[in-house]
């Protein structure tokens, strides 16, 4: 290809990614505006296309019932797996949590940290903060507090708050790690209370303390 080839692949990209951009753009503002039938027909096409993103969204759709249909927990379950297995971590964080409590009609706890696994090891704060909370007591899974201490520590190092005033508690109890006051009181200090405490979940932000799972069940990413 020539030199002229390669300019106009360049640009007909540039184009396809523009393109992709105000659609992906287009129907978040239609899930603002609550035209959330609009929003889905440009979600079920681009998930036709193999978008894992717009899979997602369609199982946040079948999740919430937000189109006015019943919530429909074994669709959202069916949509997540297709995002998840695309590598969409915010899926892998919403698939683990529907098979730990069994939500569409399939528990399967070890399947469910599995997924857990995969988002926090992607990154993903807040599946490392719920991996956390799950594996330091045996909430519904087999309890293993030094995994637990591991995950937590993940999402302190990352400035998570509540993160960080966990793995301040596992040091002081020493449950999980060997006790020790002075690292507890150094997360302690780190942690923010005011990040801790906010109750807003607006923007479904890792700072957003109170109510996370719910925030990242229900709303769309791009």
């Amino acid at each position: 290809m020539g030199r002229i080839g390669w300019l106009t692949a360049a640009v007909l990209v540039l184009a396809a990614a523009t393109v992709r951009a105000d659609e992906v753009q287009r129907a978040l503002d239609l899930w603002e505006d609550g035209r959330h039938a609009e929003a889905r027909a440009i979600w079920q096409t681009r998930a036709a296309g193999g978008e894992a993103a717009a899979t997602f969204n369609l199982g946040i759709l079948a999740d919430s019932g937000a189109t006015g249909d019943p919530p429909d927990p074994l669709a959202a379950r069916e949509l997540y797996l297709a995002a998840a297995e695309a590598g969409h971590v915010p899926a892998a964080f919403n698939l683990g949590l529907m098979l730990i409590t069994g939500e569409g009609g399939l528990a399967d706890p070890m399947a469910g940290l599995d997924w857990l696994r995969r988002a926090a090891g992607a990154g993903d704060i807040l599946a490392q903060m719920k991996l956390g909370d799950l594996l330091a007591e045996g909430e519904g899974v087999p309890a293993d507090p030094a995994e637990a201490a591991r995950w937590y520590e993940a999402a302190a190092e990352a400035r998570y708050a509540p993160a960080q005033f966990a793995i301040g508690m596992l040091y002081a109890r020493g449950h999980g790690v060997e006790m020790d006051l002075d690292a507890a009181n150094l997360w302690f200090e780190k942690a923010d209370q005011t990040q801790m405490m906010s109750g807003d979940i607006a923007y479904c932000t890792p700072e957003s303390a109170a109510l996370l799972e719910r925030c990242r069940r229900i709303t769309p990413q791009r």
